[in-house]
C-alpha cells in the first residue's frame, strides 16, 4: 500500500530493503553511480550486449584473455601493427604471402637450399659475375653449347689435351704448323706426291740405297760425273758399244789383244798373220781359199806372204781387199789327196780409227 509517492526523497535506506528486492524497474535511469557499486559486483550478466564502448576501456586493459578465438579480424588491426614478435614460429604459410612480396631482404644469408629452388628457376640473371666455381660444376656438365664462340683460349687448355679427334678435317693450315714440326712419322705412306716437292729438293741423302731403278732415270740423264771410278763392268756394256773413239791413245796393251801382235819398227805399219787350213777332194787340181783379217787395212796396198806346209801343194795370190785376201792353192800330183795349212803374213797401213 506504500508506494513511491508515499516516501519522501532519500527516505528509504538500504537497511530497509529486503535482499534482492530492488530490481532494474525500481531504478530510475542513471540513478546508480559508480560509488554505489561494490567492487567486482558488475559482471558480464549486468552488461547489455554492445553496452561497453572503447571509451569505457582502460588503455591496455583488453588482453588476449578477453578476446575470443578468431575474434580479431584484419580490419581491426592497425596498419603495420603486426610484427615478427606477434607471429608464432612457422605460422605464416606460403598462401598468406603476396606474390613477389618476399625479397632478398627477407631471406637470411644461406637460408635458401637447393631443395627450395624450382627446377630451372636459377638463370644467369640470378648469378653474380664469376660466382660459379669449378667445384660447383658437375663433372662433364659443361658442353659446347655452354661455351661462347672463341671463349676457350690456349691458356685454358691442358698441355697435350687437344688430339686429332678434337680437330675438324682440314682445320690445321700451314700457318698453324711450327717450322720443322712435320717429320716422317706425321706423313702417311705414299702421301707426298711429286707435285709437293720443290724442284731440286731431293738429294742423295733422301734416297735409300738401291731405291732408284732404271725406269726412274730419264734417257741420257746419267753422265760420266754420276759414275764412280771402276763402277762399270764389261757385263754392263752393250755388244759393239765400245769403238775407237772410246779408247785413249795407247790405252790397249798387248795383254788385252786376242792375237799376238808384232811390233813394227816403222810407225803407221800394221802386221797381221795366221794359218788357214785346206783339203783337196776328188780330182780337183786347185782350190780357192779366202783369208779374213782380224782388222782391216786402209786399202789393198798391203803385202801378203803365204806358203803351204804340204810338199805337193803351193799357192798364189788371187785377189786383195782391205779386209781379206784370196789365194789359189794348187796340187802337183793326183794322189793321195793332199791337205794342210797355208801360213801367211800381211803388212800394210791399218785402217784409220773412225770418230
Amino acid at each position: 500500500s506504500v508506494t513511491s509517492e508515499h516516501l519522501a526523497d532519500s527516505s528509504v535506506s538500504g537497511a530497509k530493503l529486503e535482499a534482492g528486492s530492488v530490481t532494474s524497474e525500481h531504478l530510475a535511469d542513471s540513478s546508480v553511480s559508480g560509488a554505489k557499486l561494490e567492487a567486482g559486483s558488475v559482471t558480464s550478466a549486468h552488461l547489455a550486449d554492445g553496452s561497453v564502448s572503447g571509451a569505457k576501456l582502460e588503455a591496455g586493459s583488453v588482453t588476449s584473455a578477453h578476446l575470443a578465438d578468431g575474434s580479431v579480424s584484419g580490419a581491426k588491426l592497425e596498419a603495420s601493427s603486426v610484427t615478427s614478435e606477434h607471429l608464432a614460429d612457422g605460422s605464416v604459410s606460403g598462401a598468406k604471402l603476396e606474390t613477389g612480396s618476399v625479397t632478398s631482404a627477407h631471406l637470411a644469408d644461406g637460408s635458401v637450399s637447393g631443395a627450395k629452388l624450382e627446377a630451372g628457376s636459377v638463370t644467369s640473371a640470378h648469378l653474380a659475375d664469376s660466382s660459379v666455381s669449378g667445384a660447383k660444376l658437375e663433372a662433364g656438365s659443361v658442353t659446347s653449347e655452354h661455351l661462347a664462340n672463341s671463349s676457350v683460349s690456349g691458356a685454358k687448355l691442358e698441355a697435350g689435351s687437344v688430339t686429332s679427334e678434337h680437330l675438324a678435317d682440314g682445320s690445321v693450315s700451314g700457318a698453324k704448323l711450327e717450322a720443322g714440326s712435320v717429320v716422317g712419322q706425321h706423313l702417311a705412306d705414299g702421301s707426298v706426291s711429286g707435285a709437293k716437292l720443290e724442284a731440286g729438293s731431293v738429294v742423295g741423302a733422301h734416297l735409300a740405297n738401291g731405291s732408284v731403278s732404271g725406269a726412274k732415270l730419264e734417257a741420257s740423264s746419267v753422265t760420266s760425273e754420276h759414275l764412280a771410278d771402276d763402277s762399270i763392268s764389261g757385263a754392263k756394256l752393250e755388244l759393239d758399244s765400245v769403238t775407237n773413239e772410246h779408247l785413249r791413245d795407247g790405252s790397249v796393251c798387248e795383254a788385252k789383244l786376242s792375237f799376238h801382235p808384232v811390233t813394227a819398227q816403222i810407225s803407221g805399219v800394221g802386221l797381221l798373220f795366221g794359218s788357214q787350213s785346206y783339203a783337196f777332194q776328188g780330182g780337183m787340181e786347185s782350190m780357192r781359199l779366202t783369208i779374213a783379217f782380224a782388222s782391216s787395212f786402209a786399202d789393198a796396198s798391203y803385202t801378203l806372204v803365204a806358203m803351204s806346209d804340204h810338199p805337193s801343194c803351193s799357192c798364189i795370190l788371187s785377189a786383195k781387199r782391205p779386209n781379206e785376201a784370196e789365194l789359189i792353192v794348187f796340187r802337183t800330183r793326183l794322189g793321195p789327196e793332199p791337205k794342210g795349212s797355208i801360213q801367211w803374213i800381211a803388212l800394210g797401213r791399218p785402217a784409220a780409227v773412225e770418230g
